[in-house]
């Protein structure tokens, strides 16, 4: 555990809610978005968040398990929960499904959380889609971590622009923090979100919708079958 503040390790939900919105999922988008084509599955998503703010069942140590990481990819934004790849994987498997997925998360999120989550959930398989190489995460003494990202880089324009610039830094930042997850678990089933083929898009517009979702899904569940 690289600090024992506790909140270092939380999704990005508000713990023990149901919520209608979350992330670019907003009132606001879908009242702009009224009159174009959406999934009517999609229409009614309400997000449930648990007791750490992920949008995950309650974790339980002890139980048979697989934990998902990831963006809001994961998250599943703008798709009902019963649809979205953790979900639809788990269930295949017949395991808990405890989804850490973070809006806005990087690869770096990923480390973050699984150093301090795998140790205490001892989990039976562990999945990572990989979001965008093209972020990295920064932690704040008084602010929850965040990620800077090439349309919102805060006060750190100029360090991120130069980290940008060259390729290199995304695709190690990349590649270093699979690898450290994989020492913790070596069996890390790893999807890279950028190499993706949307199929149709969640009620936002913006994220994968439900027949992405399965097909992520069908990516993981056939790397499990090497196991």
């Amino acid at each position: 555990m690289l600090t024992k503040d506790e909140n270092k390790y939380k999704g990005n939900g508000k713990p023990n809610s149901i919520v209608e919105w979350h992330g670019t999922d907003t009132r606001e988008l879908a009242h702009y978005n009224k009159d174009k084509e959406i999934d009517p599955r999609c229409r009614d998503t309400k997000y449930k968040f648990n007791n750490q703010g992920f949008r995950s069942e309650e974790f339980r140590a002890n139980k048979e398990c697989a934990i998902f990481f990831g963006c809001s990819y994961t998250v599943g934004e703008g798709v009902p929960e019963e649809y979205i790849w953790p979900t639809l994987v788990a269930k295949h498997l017949g395991v808990y499904c405890y989804n850490m997925g973070v809006s806005g998360g990087s690869n770096d999120t990923a480390f973050r959380l699984a150093q301090f989550w795998i140790p205490k959930l001892n989990p039976k398989y562990v999945f990572m889609l990989s979001p965008s190489d093209h972020r990295i995460e920064l932690l704040s003494r008084y602010n929850p971590p965040y990620s800077l990202t090439p349309t919102g880089h805060g006060g750190h324009k100029r360090f991120y622009l130069d980290w940008i610039d060259e390729p290199l830094n995304c695709t190690l930042n990349r590649q270093k923090n699979i690898l450290a997850i994989q020492h913790i678990y070596k069996d890390l089933i790893v999807v890279n979100s950028e190499e993706l083929e949307f199929k149709d898009l969640g009620r936002d517009l913006m994220h994968p919708g439900i027949e992405t979702h399965q097909h992520i899904a069908q990516l993981m569940i056939k790397q499990t079958e090497n196991f």
